[in-house]
């Protein structure tokens, strides 16, 4: 079961998305939101949606909840935007069944109760990583400043990432 993986992008690519949410960043502290930043495709893979991510200070487990997304595609290509170098992305085997929650802003996500789960694996966004966002998840950020993100969604899958190492 594929969990997550650096992966190797064209730096131009990331720089130029980077610019584009700084552009864009909205003026609120929700954790989870799409962004219009114009663009379609990222690295010739059509683009389903670009979600800025952000985790306030000092945020552990309980902040962001251990989730997985309801999304189409199951892939997520995260890119580091801002404080990302100590955050902690963790994932979770779950033992409970779940429960769909809402974000402020009106996002449907499926919950887990963190005392019904073991860590599994983890990782800290110091370059672009590809993960499965249908695997429990959640980020920590240990810091004193906000920690935000890209996190990009495709039409299709970019399975083709991922290398067999």
């Amino acid at each position: 079961m594929f969990i997550w993986q650096y992966i190797d992008l064209p730096e131009n690519e990331v720089i130029k998305i980077q610019n584009e949410f700084r552009l864009q960043l909205p003026n609120n502290d929700l954790f989870f939101q799409s962004v219009n930043i114009g663009i379609t495709e990222f690295c010739s893979m059509p683009l389903e949606s670009a979600i800025l991510i952000q985790v306030a200070p000092k945020a552990g487990i309980h902040h962001t909840g251990i989730h997985t997304d309801i999304n189409p595609s199951e892939l997520a290509l995260n890119i580091p935007l801002e404080n990302c170098d100590d955050s902690i992305t963790s994932f979770w085997e779950t033992f409970k069944p779940l429960e769909i929650r809402e974000t402020p802003n009106k996002l449907f996500y499926n919950y887990y109760d963190p005392n019904h789960c073991r860590k599994i694996a983890e990782f800290k966004l110091t370059k672009p990583v590809i993960f499965n966002s249908v695997i429990a998840h959640n980020v920590s950020n240990p810091t004193d400043k906000w920690r935000r993100a890209i996190s990009l969604r495709f039409k299709t899958a970019p399975w083709h990432l991922i290398s067999e190492a």
